[in-house]
């Protein structure tokens, strides 16, 4: 089992925010060259996507990896919670920047509810690198890597048992969408961990990894930021109301981040009745630290929202307007994840 544990600050800085997305249709393509982001076009389509779910985004000025990690964020924050939000952000295979020491670190560092998955086509396996982003294999000049979210852009999260793994995923082959790029059995092992290949099994095209370079599920990080995201809204609306600072207005918060749950534990995002994989969790907000989960506790809906009692606030929060902590436990099938929220009543 992978474990994807990771401590998350959710950001507050929300425009605009809207009812929970059912469905991320939407995929932020970045090209230089018409016929790459054609052909990304022709490939989605074949793959039972609809081309106007592309968002196009040209990049034909620069090479400065700052200049276009500024435009993808821009779009992102522009259209972030509403039916034009995207979580996959697709590269022209080829696109003459320097991908993994500049570009990708500086996508790969936002907070909810801005987060994304980049994805990019390579012909050849990037070796270990720890950054959570999807690679297609392919040959020369092929966009492969649309095929990523054209998979995840008809899952549905309010359907029951919805979100399912990329790996073992049948895809359509034909001439015009990309050849097999060939993986060698020496290199199976070490490559299907990390990146994404296709090839044919009896009269079957079928995509082999399901990962992203790093090991983690791209199911699972597709399941972790919709789910951030909601949270993230579950809680600013809450807040929007003005809460009292009590154990009252404490609960109505964590009430909302229930209802935001719910549809995780629903579409198999969350493990019901899972053993909490985690290690167990201390806050320092409190003298001593209060022990907020242990490992090994069985969790029935496959999440735990545990707070701090108002009673415990510092007076520098309550100045502030702020509750006392909140954190979420999750339990997902591809490993344990930890949320943390620090939020002030919104003026």
């Amino acid at each position: 089992m992978i474990d994807i544990q990771k401590i998350v600050t959710t950001n507050f800085n929300v425009i605009k925010t809207q009812a929970a997305i059912g469905s991320y249709k939407k995929t932020l393509f970045v090209y230089k060259n018409e016929s790459a982001l054609t052909s990304a076009k022709s490939i989605y389509a074949q793959l039972g996507g609809n081309v106007a779910d592309i968002l196009p985004l040209s990049h034909t000025t620069s090479n400065d990896e700052s200049d276009l990690a500024e435009k993808i964020i821009s779009k992102k924050k522009d259209v972030s919670g509403t039916d034009q939000d995207f979580i996959f952000v697709c590269l022209e295979n080829g696109l003459t920047i320097n991908l993994w020491n500049s570009l990708l670190p500086l996508l790969v560092g936002l907070s909810a509810p801005y987060k994304i998955i980049p994805c990019v086509s390579l012909e050849s396996d990037p070796g270990q690198k720890d950054i959570p982003v999807a690679v297609k294999l392919c040959n020369s000049g092929e966009q492969a890597a649309i095929s990523i979210p054209a998979y995840f852009s008809k899952i549905n999260l309010d359907r029951s048992m919805s979100l399912r793994d990329y790996c073992y995923t049948e895809e359509k082959q034909v001439d015009s969408l990309y050849t097999i790029k060939t993986v060698q059995d020496t290199d199976y092992e070490s490559c299907v961990s990390r990146c994404n290949f296709l090839n044919q099994v009896g009269k079957n095209y079928v995509n082999f990894g399901g990962n992203l370079v790093n090991g983690v599920s791209i199911a699972a990080q597709f399941g972790a930021i919709a789910a951030e995201n909601d949270i993230v809204r579950a809680v600013l609306d809450a807040m929007l109301k003005k809460p009292y600072l009590n154990n009252a207005g404490l609960n109505n918060v964590i009430s909302a981040i229930n209802t935001a749950l719910t549809r995780y534990t629903h579409n198999g995002f969350l493990e019901q009745n899972g053993v909490y994989t985690g290690e167990t969790y201390e806050d320092n907000y409190t003298t001593p630290p209060t022990t907020l989960i242990k490992k090994g506790v069985i969790l029935p809906e496959g999440y735990y929202v545990a707070r701090i009692p108002m009673s415990k606030i510092n007076m520098n929060d309550r100045k502030a307007r702020k509750f006392t902590p909140i954190t979420i436990f999750m339990q997902t099938l591809s490993g344990a994840r930890v949320v943390e929220i620090d939020g002030a009543v919104v003026d």
